[in-house]
């Protein structure tokens, strides 16, 4: 398979994933003496061997350049992918990397927001003692961004996070276990305690958003140790891109609807790592504002799990929140059990009771009351649908389907269609800087079901430097010229497997009858599976031959304004699409049950329909060659 195209499932990334072996814990601390209720006392971590902290504790594990694995406390990872020395996470699970990463983007930019406010404040009250010249200086660098926070070394990002929390909730909204009424990590504090949180989840996967229950891909409660990353990587991948589990049970702001889901679209230069990811996300971010801006947008919440939430509190309006708010979807807190405090809810499992699990409880709606948006709150990796395409009469974020990034959707995002159009936001598109070389796309998004999981989907591919120029300049004519090649190979690879392929197909299904029933269900369902692979065998070079097949093009004649002749790079490529359907054929002859007097009919009639509906709609084309008997 090309380096450019890359498919990812639950079930192959699952056998890809590295380091999930148990590591050693150290034993935990003995249960403080006391009479209280024991989920409401501070846990000592200096005695518990749980690294708790996210902003003072090593717990998340890098790999580094030459292979050097160690922990990293967040500050560390922050300077780390600022200086690009990450090459992976190895303790993350597929699923999880784009929230991860989307995390990552968004707590930095709204860090340096609130930096910018704070040097402001800062410059304001300096700005009363200096002179009249000293004032005139300030006044023209006062909208110039300050010293890029992607220079800001791990004890500056430890300040300004600290900084971020400093109001409500302190240190302890970045510990993965606190006392109930404080803030921890993406854990809204319980003001009124938690006794109405149930459904006891023992290990990480278990509060994760994969479906698991039926251990069809991923396997339930895998892991039989866990440490602290395993839980925060949990909690952001729940957090952020969770959709409706149920009553009480809600989803994220950033999709369409309960049953949607969060799709993220990533530009890098080829070959980047997370940090290159990183760096660019951020820096696009942070240019795209002034400091005036900055700093008023900083005055608005961005870290939702530090605002008390009972069963029926007040929603958040989403003009009263920061642009990149880092949302919190459902209550839940960690705790740590063992012995004589293991809670009501959990009495009576067969599960064996781990040090640390987590508690959910319900909640009376969604954290964030932005459903009349359908997910087009501004978050800047999500596609939207424009409004009037296709069904669409309100704009609303991209839902992927079970087909996942086929060439058809993937030609949809980048430049439209007939029935659907798309907006990609700052991020999902390449930036003017990034002209003049190659870069790689990524498309990723976990479809969701009702109660289920219809797979993980990523698709990366690498785009020219000379492709991404035109995909640069939307209002170009070179990128009219791409956009209508790309819709052309589909509309040919649809007219292909419609007109010529599916007949063929149903009258060997249906053993070659005189006329066919082209509505039968049961073939079409037979015939669905066919048209199916030959998509996935077209994945490998469709987008590599456009192109090639663009390059090879002077501006001055069209793709679609050519004569197509034999030398035409698009003829060539349709010749194939030929081939690939005649091949489907004979693979389907083949695995067709039938007696071999029956099949010999049923062969001898399909080929005959797919060469006449071959030269009917395709004329240009070579005549189809039946294969012998």
């Amino acid at each position: 398979m090309p380096e450019y195209l890359e498919w990812q499932t639950l079930e192959g990334k699952a056998l890809a994933e590295r380091n999930w072996q148990s590591q050693p814990q150290t034993p935990a601390a003995q249960q403080a003496e006391s009479t209280a209720d024991p989920l409401l006392q501070p846990i000592d971590v200096r005695t518990s061997g749980f690294p708790n902290s996210l902003l003072t504790d090593p717990v998340f594990t890098v790999e580094r350049a030459g292979g050097v694995m160690g922990g990293s406390t967040l500050p560390q990872v922050l300077h780390g992918l600022c200086r690009d020395e990450i090459v992976s996470f190895p303790r993350l699970r597929p699923h999880q990397a784009p929230a991860w990463h989307a995390f990552l983007v968004q707590l930095a930019a709204i860090a340096a927001d609130a930096d910018t406010q704070n040097t402001q404040k800062k410059n304001t009250q300096k700005k009363n003692t200096q002179t009249k010249n000293t004032q005139t200086k300030n006044t023209k660098t006062k909208n110039t961004r300050r010293p890029a926070a992607l220079q800001w070394t791990a004890a500056q990002w430890l300040a300004c996070l600290r900084n971020l929390t400093a109001a409500a909730g302190g240190d302890d909204a970045w510990k993965l276990l606190a006392a109930a009424d404080r803030p921890a990590f993406l854990q809204p504090p319980a003001a009124d305690g938690l006794h109405d949180y149930r459904s006891p989840a023992h290990t990480p996967d278990v509060l994760d958003i994969l479906v698991v229950a039926k251990n069809h891909d991923v396997k339930h409660m895998r892991r039989d140790s866990v440490t602290a990353e395993d839980w925060a990587f949990a909690l952001i991948s729940l957090q952020t891109q969770e959709g409706v589990m149920g009553a009480g049970k809600y989803g994220v702001a950033r999709m369409n609807g309960g049953y949607g889901n969060r799709t993220y679209v990533n530009w890098v230069r080829q070959r980047g790592g997370p940090g290159a990811a990183f760096r660019r996300d951020l820096s696009l971010l942070l240019n795209t504002v002034n400091n005036a801006a900055a700093a008023s947008r900083a005055q608005r919440p961005g870290l939702l799990w530090l605002q008390p939430w009972a069963f029926a509190e007040q929603q958040f309006q989403l003009d009263e929140l920061h642009p990149l708010f880092i949302e919190v979807c459902r209550r839940v807190r960690l705790v740590r059990m063992g012995g004589d405090n293991t809670p009501a809810a959990a009495v009576g499992t067969s599960v064996k009771l781990a040090e640390i699990m987590a508690l959910q409880a319900c909640s009376a709606g969604t954290r964030v009351h932005a459903a009349h948006h359908r997910g087009v709150v501004g978050d800047p990796w999500m596609p939207v649908q424009r409004p009037g395409a296709g069904a669409a009469d309100h704009a609303r974020a991209l839902s992927i389907t079970a087909e996942g990034f086929s060439f058809r959707r993937v030609v949809e995002l980048l430049f439209g269609s007939e029935r659907r159009s798309y907006e990609l936001p700052l991020l999902a598109r390449p930036a003017a800087a990034e002209a003049a070389q190659t870069m790689q796309v990524t498309f990723t998004g976990l479809c969701r079901g009702q109660g289920k999981t219809h797979g993980f989907h990523q698709r990366s591919m690498a785009v020219p430097a000379a492709v991404v120029r035109v995909l640069c300049d939307p209002a170009s004519e070179s990128f009219a010229c791409l956009a209508q090649m790309a819709r052309n190979r589909v509309e040919l690879v649809s007219q292909v497997q419609g007109k010529c392929l599916r007949p063929a197909l149903i009258s060997l299904f249906q053993k070659g009858p005189k006329e066919p029933d082209w509505n039968k269900p049961c073939s079409d369902q037979l015939v669905s599976s066919w048209l199916a692979h030959m998509d996935h065998l077209l994945e490998a070079d469709f987008f590599d031959n456009l192109w090639a097949e663009f390059l090879s093009r002077p501006l001055s004649r069209p793709a679609f304004q050519q004569e197509r002749g034999e030398a035409d790079p698009e003829h060539l490529w349709l010749l194939s699409v030929q081939g690939l359907a005649c091949r489907m054929l004979t693979l389907a002859a083949e695995a067709a049950p039938a007696c071999h007097e029956r099949l010999l009919l049923a062969d001898a009639c399909a080929w005959n329909i797919l060469e006449g509906a071959f030269f009917k709609n395709f004329a240009q084309l070579p005549s189809v060659q039946t294969p012998a008997a």
